[in-house]
């Protein structure tokens, strides 16, 4: 389940509330300085224009004598009432003064000796500027609130279609393909999406079917004959009246048999769901392993390497038997038939079973590829197609299982088969159901 704040919603609305928080308030107190940056100047050039006026003609305008001492002619105005003799010491030209009675824009210039001084109240202007900030603030507030009701809504409305389309792939996996729900969404990249969704989840479904149907019948057809071959290996095995050799060859046959049908059950095993855990018990790995070795040694030739199996602990796994035989037999195997070694150790830990042999080894830059499917060392003794270890790491990967090489040329290869974080969970998961 997804976190609310890591959803793609959440990270919507963040974006609507961030536009929200920073353009709204940035485009609002944009437009009110702008505006009162040009309420000043204006004033400034309607001070100054007036004041050129009254220089130019000052009879025409009423002017009295201020200052101290008096001699200024100043143009009588409402603004000149807060008038102070600071205000006319300033040097000629335009200038703002501000006082606790208020703000003006004075214009002074002195010609032929007369000094003549314009006044505007800007007083009201001045505090529209603590109101810009008071304006900015709170609709810095009311566009968050805005932005985020918005990208709550939009979101929701955005994000149903690919609610729909989760909650559709959600329920794909069943063996029967849920319809999708495409015919309801628009022709935009969504649809687009549904529509894809679409058709690869019913390939994907046809493929699926192909291949349990070849499972099922390839279990069905392959178990048979081998049940009817092992069968006729036993009695003949068992029948007094044949030679030695005939005996012995029937004892082979039996135990291909029985390799062949584990190995098929292996097979029928990865071929399942992951999830379908009901041939799962708890498997005695120090057993499983100890019958594989002797099983293998048994049917060795004198040539073949000296086999040293040592149980330092008694281990246990929630795994089908099946699965652990496989992995034990293969790993043996691959060292008896490959390695070119004269001696090999299987040794079984509390947390791992290692196979250790002292053969040709594998080349350095062949380790990272070795466990793929197909893929055998340049080194490797005997003929093989390279499966054997790939088919163990896939039985490790779908177990939640590790499988390590590390290997020297020459000196020999180690191969450990690491299960304890299994059964730490498998642990876990029993004492939560207690």
């Amino acid at each position: 389940m997804t976190r609310y704040r890591d959803s793609l919603r959440f990270r919507i609305l963040l974006s609507f509330v961030a536009v929200g928080a920073i353009l709204g308030p940035l485009v609002a107190g944009s437009l009110l300085w702008i505006t009162h940056q040009l309420e000043e100047r204006a004033v400034l050039r309607m001070t100054t224009e007036r004041l050129g006026a009254v220089v130019r003609d000052p009879a025409a305008y009423q002017l009295e004598l201020r200052g101290s001492p008096p001699g200024v002619q100043v143009l009588v105005s409402p603004e000149a009432a807060g008038m102070t003799d600071d205000m006319l010491a300033l040097a000629d030209g335009t200038h703002e003064y501000h006082s606790d009675q208020g703000a003006w824009v004075i214009a002074l210039e002195s010609r032929a000796g007369t000094r003549y001084a314009v006044l505007a109240d800007i007083t009201a202007l001045d505090k529209r500027e603590d109101l810009i900030l008071t304006t900015v603030a709170a609709g810095t507030a009311l566009a968050i609130v805005i932005a985020s009701w918005l990208g709550f809504y939009m979101s929701r409305r955005l994000l149903a279609p690919l609610q729909r389309l989760s909650q559709w792939a959600e329920h794909a996996s069943g063996s029967r393909t849920p319809r999708p729900p495409v015919e309801g969404l628009a022709r935009d990249e969504v649809g687009t999406l549904g529509h894809a969704l679409d058709q690869y989840a019913r390939l994907m479904h046809e493929s699926l079917a192909r291949e349990r149907e070849f499972s099922a019948n390839v279990s069905h057809e392959l178990r048979t004959p081998i049940t009817i071959i092992q069968n006729a290996a036993e009695l003949i095995e068992l029948d007094p009246g044949v030679s030695t050799k005939t005996r012995n060859a029937a004892t082979r046959i039996v135990s291909a048999t029985r390799r062949l049908a584990d190995t098929i059950t292996v097979l029928m095993t990865l071929a399942r769901d992951p999830a379908d855990r009901r041939t799962d018990e708890q498997v005695d790995v120090a057993t499983l392993v100890a019958r594989s070795v002797d099983e293998l040694t048994d049917a060795q030739v004198e040539a073949a390497p000296l086999v040293r199996c040592r149980i330092q602990a008694t281990p246990t796994v929630i795994a089908p038997p099946v699965v652990v035989t496989a992995i034990a037999q293969n790993l043996v195997r691959n060292a008896l038939e490959h390695a070119g070694a004269s001696r090999i150790e299987v040794t079984v830990y509390a947390d791992r079973l290692e196979v250790r042999d002292d053969g040709v080894g594998i080349e350095t830059d062949e380790l990272p590829r070795i466990l793929e499917r197909g893929v055998r060392g340049s080194m490797a003794a005997g003929d093989g197609s390279g499966l054997g270890l790939a088919l163990v790491n896939h039985l490790c990967l779908r177990n939640g299982w590790r499988l390590t090489l590390k290997s020297r040329t020459p000196g020999g290869t180690q191969v450990a088969w690491h299960f304890e974080e299994t059964r730490a969970r498998s642990r876990r998961r029993a004492e939560f159901r207690r």
